[in-house]
Parts: C-alpha cells; structure tokens; sequence
C-alpha cells in the first residue's frame, strides 16, 4: 500500500473514532420554522461590515468554506488553495498538487475538506488544509476543455476564467466522513437524444473511495407542453448536518414554447436512495425555475440565484418553502447578477455576484444591497455566523464581514 493511501487511512480512522457526528459544513444549520417569502427592499445592516483583506494571490477565487468562524479555506484558478487560520487577517498559500481549477469546496469539523478540481478530481484533506490528497472520478464525456473559451457549455458566472457547467459542479459534506459531489456531462443539456447527462458521487469513508449512486437517466414532467422525458443537468448539492441533502439544476429548451426544465432530487441520509422532489416545465411566459447555486438552511426553506431569466429581462434571488421542490417566486431587481448564496440560518443569507455586489437578508423576507469594499466579480461565498461571512472572486480578491 502506498504511504499516501495509509496517511489518508489514519485520518478516516481518527474521524471515525469520535467525529463521525460532525457538524455540515457552516452554513448548514438546524430544521427552524419557515421565514415569510422574501421581497425586494431594504434588510436591517447588523453590526458587522465587510473589509477587503490581502490573499497573496491574483488567481481568480471560485469559492470558500469554513471549518470555524476563523478557520477557513478559499480555492481557486491553476490549483490555488488558500487556508486562514485567523479570521482572515492573513492567508497562506497550500499545495494542492494540481494545477486544475478549484472550482468548488465544502468543510466539515473539525478539519476535513472537499474541493472540486476541474473537471473530474476531488481533493480532500483532514488536517484543516495542511496536506491534501486526491481521487479521480471517471465521468463519461467530459474532456479537459471546461473553462470558458475553451468549451460552449453554459456558464454559471458568464466571463474570461470560469468554469462552464460539465464535469464536477458542486459538493456538499453532511459530517466529517460523508460527502456529495454531483457532475454533469454534456449530454445533460441534450435535448433530442436523452442520454443519460447527471451523475452523484458520495463517499462514507473520508474520501478514500467514491461510489455513484442510482439516478434516472431522464426526468418525465407532467406540467409543460412539451411531450417525452429530458435528460437534465445537476449544478447544484447542498445538505444539512440531519443528513437532508437537495440537489438540482435547470435546462434551458428553447425559445419555443418549451422554456425551462427544472429538476431538483432529496435523500435523507448516506444509505437512503435520491427521490424525485420536484420536476417542471416552464413556458416562454413561466416563471418559478429552479437556480444554478443553491442554499437550505434548513429543511423547508432553501434560498437560490440563477443565471438563466431569459424572458423577463431581470435578475433574481430565488426561494422555496417546500424543500426545493417548488422555486414560486424571484426577489427582482437584483443587479448585476449573482452567482453564489450562503445562508447563517433560515432567515440570515447573503448573495455575491457581478461587481462585487452583494445582497443580504436578515429576515428572510426583505433582500437589500450590501455594500462591499471590491468591484471584482464575486463568484463564491459562506456564512458561519449571522455576523461572519467571506467572500471570493477576481484577481485574488477575499472579502471578510465581521
């Protein structure tokens, strides 16, 4: 056995000695009652505000989570992995033996970590970023081409260095020892052959093996006007420490009266099968899709932001009050557009987007403008605390909010 494989073992084994009940990663919090569905106009500031701190990179940042308030992990362009151990004062570059875009990454106490390395690989670590090991999963159909120019898929963050939407999308960690990740082929945005397009991987072990497990290679909707069942892509995982998770994503058919298919799936546990939540169809004139990045706090509410609102012109924040199976209504008015949200609770979330905009609710029912010190686009963000969040995007830029 190689002294990889062994070091990765010692780490599952001390998990699994008195860890396997770890929390989700930080934004996921504990079933509350639903807030009152959000509207636009103006949220109470808290007492916290964001600050730009130096990351020592000009790489473009996709994403970060957190092991604590202060501990904390950003990854990004050509391999980049930063760890801050103080709240963000100060970063330090890690080696992620690869020179991949790290595109996605989910925490779980008290140090384990799980990135996404474009297209096909996820790199894991249980010592909060100090070493980090690697496993390649085989996903049919996707090459090395998976960032924009390199490839046409659709885009969650339209722009020069992001990843489009084939191969590994997102990842999601219940505890310290299980994990989802989901990935997307190119035939999941097929609309005549119906291959089979979405694929989820989960590991019980700490990372050192990952199994797909069973999903159907296409999705009948009973609402819509179009006839036939679709292949649909998944661009979307997010889970609660209960072992709830909801995943999903949304295609595009057409500018006939086809519209938007929408596909969201739930499982209660490591050992339970996904279900079909919610399936879709959406005319020219519908609204209710579902989003490209997505956050449930708890197990009714789930907040979302999504690049595709080709037919009314605006941008919005979305919500459900059933889980995810349903996506009623959009916050309008929310310019430019927002590519990531992360929620403290079921009634605290926060938005980033384009221009290092960002958006916040504190009470789940009012999103408002929230001024940031950066004008870089902001493709990743997390919440620990209603008071503490970080954010990521171009040119290296982190943003603290305490």
């Amino acid at each position: 056995m190689r002294r990889v494989d062994l070091a990765w073992l010692c780490a599952v084994a001390t998990l699994a000695g008195g860890c396997a009940t770890a929390s989700a990663t930080a934004s996921a919090t504990a079933p509350a009652a639903p807030p009152a569905a959000p509207t636009a106009g103006a949220a109470h500031a808290g007492h916290s505000s964001w600050s730009a701190v130096r990351s020592g990179t000009r790489q473009t940042l996709f994403d970060v989570a957190c092991l604590t308030a202060s501990r904390c992990e950003a990854v990004g362009a050509a391999g980049t992995i930063l760890g801050t151990s103080n709240g963000g004062r100060s970063w330090r570059t890690q080696r992620s033996g690869t020179s991949a875009d790290v595109y996605r990454i989910a925490c779980a106490w008290p140090g384990s970590c799980y990135a996404i390395a474009r297209p096909a690989t996820i790199l894991v670590t249980h010592n909060a970023g100090w070493s980090w090991q690697s496993r390649t999963l085989r996903i049919p159909g996707v090459g090395t081409a998976t960032t924009a120019p390199g490839c046409s898929m659709p885009t969650t963050a339209p722009g020069p260095a992001v990843p489009c939407q084939v191969g590994l999308l997102d990842i999601s960690c219940p505890s310290a020892l299980v994990c989802y990740a989901v990935a997307t082929s190119p035939a999941g945005y097929s609309t005549l052959s119906r291959p089979r397009g979405s694929t989820v991987w989960i590991t019980r072990d700490g990372g050192a093996h990952w199994k797909r497990q069973s999903l159907p290679p296409t999705v009948p909707c009973a609402i819509g006007d179009c006839a036939g069942g679709f292949a649909y892509p998944l661009t979307w995982v997010t889970c609660l420490s209960t072992g709830l998770c909801r995943m999903g994503g949304e295609l595009f058919l057409g500018c006939g009266r086809c519209g938007v298919l929408y596909t969201v799936f739930s499982t209660t546990g490591p050992w339970a099968p996904w279900t079909l939540l919610g399936c879709l169809r959406r005319g020219m004139c519908g609204n209710g899709y579902s989003p490209d990045a997505a956050a449930c706090p708890t197990a009714a509410r789930c907040y979302g932001v999504t690049s595709l609102m080709p037919f009314d012109g605006d941008n919005g924040i979305f919500w459900s009050d059933d889980g995810g199976a349903t996506w009623p209504g959009a916050v309008t008015g929310v310019h430019p557009l927002q590519y990531d949200v992360a929620c403290a609770s079921g009634q605290v979330c926060e938005t980033a987007g384009g221009s290092g905009s960002l958006f916040r609710t504190t009470n789940g029912g009012r999103f408002a403008p929230d001024r940031g010190p950066s004008r870089q686009d902001l493709h990743g963000i997390t919440c620990v605390t209603s008071d503490v969040c970080y954010a990521v995007g171009g040119n290296g830029a982190i943003l603290v909010r305490h």
